[in-house]
């Protein structure tokens, strides 16, 4: 695709590039992915599928771009093995695509025994009781606080499956319960 196809493809997407201040935000921009060692065709690239990240105001780019290093750091200090065992049950249990996973990189943060399984578990149990439908959104069950995660998906279903609490309680200690 030559550059003017792509820039009439990007400008179909957001045309705010045209009312963007190329000095105070679209070349700062370029400027602080070129600074995180993107190059000039990864920017174009991304700016082909989120074209926002050209108007984006500069300052919170750089937060947003701060916490994605950090963010990085974190999952590149897990060893390969939690990774593995992480992506696996993500893949093979949870039922999520690689794709997926990758777009959601936070997931890999998430403790396996104390946080995944425990919550897939629940999400499970509440599926195939039909209390929640199949195919429920495991990424924003996963990363809610763990308070406002008990009383969503616990005590709110605490009549409808009696047991639930205890259960959770046991995967979170490491124990699988018997059905609930």
């Amino acid at each position: 695709m030559g550059s003017f196809e792509m820039l009439l493809k990007i400008l179909k997407m957001n045309n705010a590039i045209l009312r963007s201040s190329l000095e105070r935000a679209i070349k700062p921009n370029i400027a602080l992915f070129l600074k995180c060692g993107l190059s000039v065709c990864d920017i174009v690239t991304m700016a082909q599928n989120a074209t926002w990240i050209l108007t984006f105001n500069p300052e919170r780019l750089k937060v947003v771009l701060q916490r994605a290093e950090k963010l990085c750091v974190t999952v590149l200090g897990f060893s390969e093995t939690k990774l593995r065992a992480k992506i696996e049950f993500l893949v093979t249990k949870v039922g999520l695509e690689p794709d997926y996973i990758l777009r959601r990189p936070v997931l890999l943060a998430f403790s396996l025994e104390k946080r995944l399984v425990p919550r897939h578990y629940v999400v499970e149990a509440l599926a195939v009781k039909g209390l929640i439908r199949k195919g429920f959104d495991f990424y924003h069950c996963v990363c809610i606080r763990d308070d406002v995660f008990v009383a969503k998906y616990i005590d709110h279903y605490e009549n409808a499956l009696p047991g639930l609490a205890d259960a959770y309680a046991a995967v979170r200690a490491g124990k699988l319960p018997a059905q609930v």
